[in-house]
């Protein structure tokens, strides 16, 4: 039982891909502490009246006055009341992006067995294929522009396309095959310079760059002396030949 731990370390991140997390810039370097002025209290003149803007109160004559109570000004009820806020715009329809825009280079390769670095820049309204990096690891920190970080849902293997189910129809007698739904679509995070994100083994992912005229650039550390990037064909496809 003891000879089987390490092939079913190695088995696990294959069969149950871990999930991608994001460390924000915003996060790492904390709230900015806020400058609180003490300010000393003005004095109030003895000889001048105080007025409050409390609740109805009585004079000593008897007379009570609604000064300060909401709703009591003749000039509020005049005023119509605002229109509701129109509703928002529907999402647009996601762009196909070019594929010739990305470059990955090397930048610290092959001088350890266990750590490498690479620079991947995604130029404007560009995008990379979908691929994952294998067995290895990465951990990914952005320098500049804005990207989105698509990744497969963790769910997507209860809508596999492939796991067909047969039924029967008895309308007309035949056999017929109904596959599942299509997968989810991706999960995506927005990645802003300062950020963070690590990446799973085995984990499919895709980094768009939607901006109009800011390049994406990004730092890719692997646990592995040189970078592995296997492209597929399409979310939960075949590796591209």
């Amino acid at each position: 039982m003891a000879a089987l731990l390490p092939l079913i370390h190695e088995l696990l991140p294959m069969l149950m891909p871990g999930p991608v997390h994001i460390a924000k810039a915003a996060d790492i370097r904390g709230p900015e502490e806020e400058a609180v002025a003490e300010t000393e209290p003005e004095a109030v003149s003895e000889t001048e009246p105080k007025t409050t803007d409390g609740p109805a109160t009585r004079h000593e004559d008897g007379q009570q006055t609604t000064r300060g109570v909401p709703g009591t000004d003749p000039a509020q009820w005049s005023q119509p009341s605002p229109p509701p806020p129109p509703p928002p715009p529907p999402p647009p329809a996601p762009p196909a992006y070019p594929r010739g825009g990305v470059s990955l280079r090397d930048a610290i390769v092959h001088k350890t067995s266990s750590l490498c670095a690479s620079v991947l820049t995604v130029k404007p309204q560009c995008a990379t294929v979908v691929f994952h990096n294998g067995e290895q690891e990465a951990i990914v920190y952005a320098v500049s522009g804005t990207a989105v970080l698509a990744t497969l849902p963790d769910d997507a293997d209860e809508h596999d396309e492939d796991d067909d189910v047969a039924y029967d129809d008895d309308d007309d007698n035949t056999d017929r095959t109904s596959s599942k739904p299509p997968p989810p679509p991706p999960t995506t995070h927005t990645l802003g310079p300062g950020d963070f994100a690590f990446v799973p083994a085995w984990t499919e992912h895709q980094v768009r760059n939607e901006s109009a005229d800011t390049d994406v650039v990004w730092v890719v550390v692997r646990n592995a002396g040189a970078p592995t990037v296997v492209p597929l064909t399409s979310w939960g496809g075949d590796r591209q030949s």
